[in-house]
């Protein structure tokens, strides 16, 4: 049976060089999948980010990439929890990427937790299912907002609301999915040994020496920050769900 890794969470999460870390230890990255022809070709996993972005665009009325904050936080909390229907063409998409997918493979959903409905449709449709686990990220809210006000402009109390949207949306997914989830704490004793214990899943040893070879120089990622605000709560508490 074929082995596949799917790295989920909110963005800014070290999703990259987590997957950088994955292909050391022999995860195919890539998928031979042309695109529905609507993303651009530079792309880490275009045929991926495709049906990513119209799925998130079906749910939420929104591009993923709306600049106001506060507009898309609220959305994200209106309707994260509400059904939708996704077109069939998009859903064969989805399951054109999972049937492709190698022996042993690794791919980086994007938006994936708020378009968990759309990720079940396209599972329950594929013919033979890979084993499938997936590595949840977990970093620092006040990182993960800081990240996106360097990159985005805004302040980290218009970013709050929609990382707890995210929240939210983990939560449901670690309470009703049947697929397996190993936590991925970005935090500076525990991200190698959860990276170990998810290579474990797929019959994979994890080995320090690349582990190093990628993360030797992004130590900094780490750190103890903490505000008063929910998401804060949300975040150890589906850690708690996970021990």
């Amino acid at each position: 049976m074929k082995n596949l890794i799917l790295i989920a969470g909110t963005p800014s999460s070290v999703s990259s060089t987590t997957m950088e870390i994955l292909n050391r230890h022999g995860c195919e990255l890539n998928l031979p999948i042309p695109t529905l022809g609507e993303v651009r070709a530079n792309n880490e996993m275009p045929a991926v980010w495709e049906v990513s972005r119209r799925a998130h665009k079906t749910k939420y009325g929104l591009e993923h990439s709306e600049k106001d904050f506060a507009i898309y936080g609220k959305t994200l909390l209106f309707k994260w929890a509400k059904p939708c229907v996704y077109e069939d063409r998009l859903i064969d998409k989805g399951v054109e990427i999972i049937a492709t997918c190698g022996p042993l493979q690794a791919l980086k959903l994007p938006l994936s937790i708020l378009i968990w409905d759309f990720w079940e449709a396209v599972f329950s449709r594929v013919e033979e299912l890979p084993s499938i686990v997936v590595g949840m990220l977990f970093r620092n809210p006040q990182e993960v907002a800081e990240s996106w006000v360097r990159r985005f402009g805004g302040t980290l109390e218009a970013v709050y609301p929609i990382l707890e949207a995210y929240s939210l949306c983990q939560r449901k997914v670690i309470e009703t999915s049947k697929v397996k989830i190993v936590p991925l704490r970005i935090e500076r004793n525990r991200y190698a040994t959860d990276l170990a214990a998810l290579l474990d899943k797929v019959g994979v040893t994890f080995d320090p020496a690349k582990f190093e070879s990628v993360f030797k120089n992004r130590s900094t990622l780490f750190t103890d920050k903490k505000q008063d605000h929910p998401v804060f709560r949300q975040h150890d508490e589906l850690l708690t769900m996970l021990d």
